[in-house]
């Protein structure tokens, strides 16, 4: 490529009047440089960020996705891991539900709450329960869902029994749930004599599990139920006032050091939306 001078002599031909010179001044132009391209013009540096979740929480992804659409310069790449491993992750941001243990010295940053949603198949005419139905129910006490018709006044109800979801041991939503059912049993399978706990991996396989089973009752967060493709399978069950609190969960992001820059604007921003909102 010709330097910067050798380009500026090039370019000082004789300008004269004349179509003559005219013409000739547009070859000598084309006999300076004929083949070379003009530089590229250089493309902005991308940050991009990492994003560590567990499976309960990968509805939020779509929040941070949205979030970094809108950041100039910003690109963003997820994992998933497993609850015991996400700690492990060397990640920029890790999500869970609740604090992550093994992590000294990390940054914890509030982004929200989501909620535990109790599902049940969308054939299920039980739309409502109150706390005490809802431990009979995961406890064993209830087996079949005339049962509960004749505890509770609810009609409509078949002789059908009741199928119990819930997720692996270590499972975070899930000790969030045992512990809000019944602290003392530390979980439904604790129970192991005489009740059968089927499990989902995570909360889209318990969703459609219990979409295709009409005795089957489960729990999600309320993010995976709004954000699902396969929600209509099922019904979110209202449970009485008295069980909000108790089953509201603060959604925390972990993070290697106090967040500056490009990286708070994300964390921000996530932070004013909502992961209800389907994308």
């Amino acid at each position: 490529m010709k330097s910067a001078r050798s380009m500026k002599h090039c370019l000082k031909i004789p300008i004269k009047t004349g179509v003559g010179l005219f013409l000739i001044g547009i070859a000598g132009l084309a006999a300076c440089n004929p083949s070379e391209p003009f530089p590229a013009a250089s493309s902005p540096a991308v940050q991009i960020i990492s994003l560590a979740t567990t499976p309960a929480v990968s509805a939020w992804e779509g929040v941070f996705s949205s979030c970094a659409a809108g950041l100039p310069g910003v690109g963003l790449v997820t994992d998933e891991y497993p609850p015991d491993r996400i700690g492990q992750s060397g990640s920029d941001i890790r999500l869970s539900a609740g604090n992550i243990p093994g992590l000294p010295g990390a940054v914890s940053f509030a982004l929200g709450q989501d909620e535990i949603t109790v599902i049940a198949h969308s054939a299920n005419p039980v739309t409502d329960l109150d706390f005490q139905s809802l431990f009979d129910l995961f406890s064993g006490k209830i087996k079949t869902w005339d049962t509960l018709a004749s505890a509770s006044g609810q009609k409509g109800l078949a002789s059908l029994p009741v199928q119990i979801w819930s997720y692996p041991d270590g499972d975070e939503v899930r000790k969030f749930f045992d512990q809000a059912v019944d602290p003392d049993l530390q979980g439904p399978s604790s129970n192991a004599n005489s009740l059968i706990v089927y499990t989902a991996p995570d909360p889209q396989a318990m969703i459609t599990a219990v979409g295709q089973n009409p005795g089957a009752i489960g729990y999600v967060l309320k993010s995976s139920l709004v954000n699902s493709s396969q929600a209509s399978l099922v019904h979110p069950v209202s449970l009485d006032a008295a069980a909000s609190p108790t089953l509201a969960v603060n959604i925390r992001a972990e993070l290697k050091a106090q967040p500056q820059g490009a990286l708070q604007q994300l964390l921000l921003c996530v932070q004013a939306k909502k992961a209800y909102s389907p994308p």
